[in-house]
């Protein structure tokens, strides 16, 4: 049974879920003639070799999914070779292209955070999403990562795209800027919150910071109510925007109250991540938001048709983070909280792989 999930597959040996789900079939022969996927009538005729990529938990209720890898006899290069094409693969949803429709809001997905939703009251409502998030985003790495790390994938290379010789150096002279003032307000918010300068700053060193430029199509997706990323907080440390093309996007203050934001012209807006919000024990939450069309937008769009201008909202975003083996606490006189125990010590990289899990931007492992 095993190699099944690892090793070979011969083909003959997976049925599709389409021969057996009558459900499924039944949807299939209500499509249009022209569109009908073909049902069949048998096992794939693919053959494949399974090959597990990253570590297994030493403890699982299902060995099954989680047995080790099986390497040929004769291929002395094998496990290097696979291994390495494995890591790349999987840590394009960390950098790279991140295409829409793959991202799930949390909002979609957490019943508690969708209970607390439609408690507000109706003019404060976010809109809950019915799938994935609308925009497309290229996550490119800023910084330095660390030569020894427990979380590998959350450290990998940036991905240089073919056709843009500029690429990196672009990249990398915004990244940076954008990274420069984060660090300043971390400086700046660590004075604040009376704890030492550098308390954020430090944390943040070889932290696997990106530079995710966002787009969101307003021809295909140019509908009021198009949800182009759902109700949600960002798993990071601070996130740095500059303006975007089009209006959207929403925040909440901590009042519940509701507010369409407007970035003035040379200006960047900062939000606080749920990293910051764990090492202040929750003195400074996590910002709710969301981008939806709105009025605004379709107002924008329409002055943007006269004008013959692209009808792309780009925005421009900086995701900084604490290191990934760093230990989140609550830092400083935020540990003798009363809510300090809702923030319990762990890597930052445990953190964000669970964050990842739930948003469908890191792949499952059974565990």
């Amino acid at each position: 049974m095993y190699d099944i999930q690892v090793g070979t597959k011969p083909g003959g040996i997976e049925i599709p879920r389409s021969l057996v789900d009558l459900e499924m079939q039944k949807k299939m022969r209500a499509m249009p003639k022209d569109r009908q996927p073909i049902i069949p009538t048998g096992p794939d005729l693919r053959s494949q070799y399974m090959w597990r990529v990253g570590p297994r938990p030493s403890k699982t209720r299902f060995q099954e999914l989680n047995s080790e890898p099986v390497i040929p006899e004769g291929f002395p290069e094998w496990k290097k070779i696979m291994d390495s094409w494995g890591f790349k693969l999987l840590s394009t949803v960390e950098v790279g292209t991140k295409p829409g429709g793959i991202e799930i809001p949390r909002s979609l997905v957490d019943l508690e955070m969708q209970k607390k939703m439609r408690a507000m009251p109706k003019d404060r409502q976010p809109i809950i999403p019915t799938g994935p998030d609308l925009r497309s985003q290229y996550m490119w790495r800023v910084g330095p990562r660390p030569s020894k790390t427990r979380f590998q994938e959350l450290n990998s290379e940036p991905v240089i795209p073919e056709g843009f010789p500029e690429w990196k150096k672009i990249m990398d002279s915004w990244g940076f800027k954008l990274l420069s003032t984060v660090e300043a307000v971390a400086e700046m918010a660590a004075i604040g919150f009376d704890l030492p300068k550098d308390s954020f700053t430090n944390l943040m060193k070889l932290g696997p910071h990106l530079l995710g430029p966002t787009g969101s199509d307003l021809v295909s997706h140019g509908e009021k109510g198009a949800v182009f990323a759902g109700y949600h907080y960002d798993i990071n440390f601070l996130t740095i925007h500059y303006k975007s093309r089009f209006p959207g996007l929403s925040i909440w203050l901590r009042n519940g109250e509701k507010v369409e934001v407007k970035v003035p012209d040379g200006c960047l807006l900062i939000q606080a991540g749920k990293e910051l919000e764990y090492l202040t024990a929750g003195d400074c939450m996590a910002g709710m938001h969301e981008v939806v069309v709105t009025d605004s937008t379709l107002r924008a769009i329409e002055a943007a048709k006269k004008e013959n201008r692209s009808l792309w909202r780009v925005s421009s975003t900086l995701f900084s983070n604490v290191a990934s083996d760093a230990v989140l606490k609550p830092l400083g006189h935020f540990a003798k909280s009363p809510l300090a125990e809702n923030y319990p010590p762990l890597f930052a990289g445990d953190y964000f792989e669970k964050e990842l899990l739930v948003i469908n931007l890191k792949e499952k492992d059974g565990a």
